[in-house]
């Protein structure tokens, strides 16, 4: 697969909802001539990372669909892991408690916890 360009892989980010979080919740993208993304959905369907469908009858006459392929999910968990912004180990540490904060009354417990060793 040839290399995407930064705008191409934010629409494929945006398609699945994980330039917001790190968990997908959709896989969609409706856009219409004119638009902004029209080439760089282009491009991923080009790539085989996107398919175009037809729009649900409510959108406009010349919106079109997009939805990731299952190679575009790969390649967009791929681009997510990669620009992943390296934490300090604070942040490391509290991403942790946040992982199992309802075994924790606070983060205080949860340092506490973590100082002794367990």
């Amino acid at each position: 697969m040839s290399t995407l360009s930064k705008e191409s892989e934010q629409a494929l980010l945006h398609t699945l909802g994980l330039n917001y979080g790190d968990k997908s919740f959709r896989n969609h993208f409706v856009a219409g001539d004119g638009h902004s993304n029209m080439p760089h959905l282009s491009e991923l369907v080009a790539a085989g990372l996107m398919e175009e469908r037809n729009a649900p009858a409510f959108c406009s006459g010349d919106d079109r669909l997009f939805v990731a392929t299952v190679e575009g999910r790969r390649t967009a968990l791929r681009i997510k892991r990669e620009n992943a912004p390296k934490l300090t180990r604070s942040q490391a540490r509290y991403r942790r408690y946040l992982r199992v904060s309802d075994c924790f009354g606070s983060f205080e417990d949860f340092l506490q916890h973590e100082s002794q060793g367990a």
